[in-house]
Parts: structure tokens; C-alpha cells; sequence
């Protein structure tokens, strides 16, 4: 008859636990089965449009996109998708990357893609704050 002690009570330890599952199910799924809660509030900080703030047009931040022709220790230049070529110059604490890697300014080679943000300064130079170039597979 021991084997019918120990047999009652993992019957009752199982039915104890199951107990404890089903309840934790119930008051789980009761949390979901409540209305959907509303999305909280979004916030959009005022802008400022660049005339307004006093910017003029020509000292406004803007992105220039093409292929690297040449690069030098203190340029790049840069054949823009609309044909026309650029001296980039980055300004100091520029970010330079190349397939998603930092690199100095010299690493970039003709063919390379480029993604240029900063200021236009004449007709074809071009202030950098952030250079982000990727090089075709070989």
C-alpha cells in the first residue's frame, strides 16, 4: 500500500499545479481581454522653418548624392547624380564612413557611392558635416 500513498500524492501535487496554471492562464488572459488601451499622446516639437530662424538659402544644410571621381588627405570630389562635380571638403569633427565602417578621408576611392550632408559653399564646394560612402562588391 505505499505505492498508493506516493501515488495520491503526486495525483494531488499535479492537480495542485494544474490548479495553479489554469488560475495564472485566467488572470492572464483576462489582462488582455480588457479594451484596447488608448496609444499614448504624440508629441511633435514645433519646427522652425530655416527663413525664419534667419538662415539664408545659401548657408542651409542640404545632402548632395554621386560617385567619388578622386580623393585627397583634405578633399573628395564628387560627380553629383545630376552630372555636376563637387570638391567636398568635411569640416572638423566631420563623420566619415565607408560600408558602415569610420575611415579617414583618403580610404575613399574613384567609384565609390557617396552620401554628403552639409552646406553648400561656392559654385562647386561643398562643407561636409557627414560623409557616408559603400564600395561596390569586387
Amino acid at each position: 500500500m505505499p505505492w498508493f500513498k506516493r501515488f495520491g500524492l503526486h495525483l494531488a501535487a499535479a492537480l495542485g499545479a494544474l490548479g495553479v496554471f489554469v488560475g495564472a492562464a485566467a488572470v492572464g488572459a483576462n489582462q488582455y481581454r480588457a479594451g484596447p488601451a488608448a496609444p499614448p499622446p504624440v508629441v511633435r516639437p514645433q519646427r522652425t522653418p530655416a527663413a525664419a530662424a534667419g538662415v539664408p538659402p545659401s548657408q542651409r544644410e542640404r545632402s548632395l548624392v554621386g560617385v567619388v571621381r578622386s580623393a585627397s588627405t583634405d578633399e573628395i570630389v564628387v560627380d553629383s547624380l545630376a552630372g555636376r562635380e563637387w570638391h567636398v571638403h568635411p569640416s572638423a569633427g566631420a563623420l566619415l564612413r565607408l560600408n558602415g565602417r569610420g575611415t579617414p578621408l583618403e580610404s575613399y576611392a574613384p567609384g565609390d557611392r557617396v552620401v554628403v550632408i552639409g552646406v553648400a559653399q561656392a559654385r562647386d564646394s561643398f562643407a561636409a558635416h557627414a560623409i557616408t560612402g559603400r564600395r561596390p562588391a569586387s
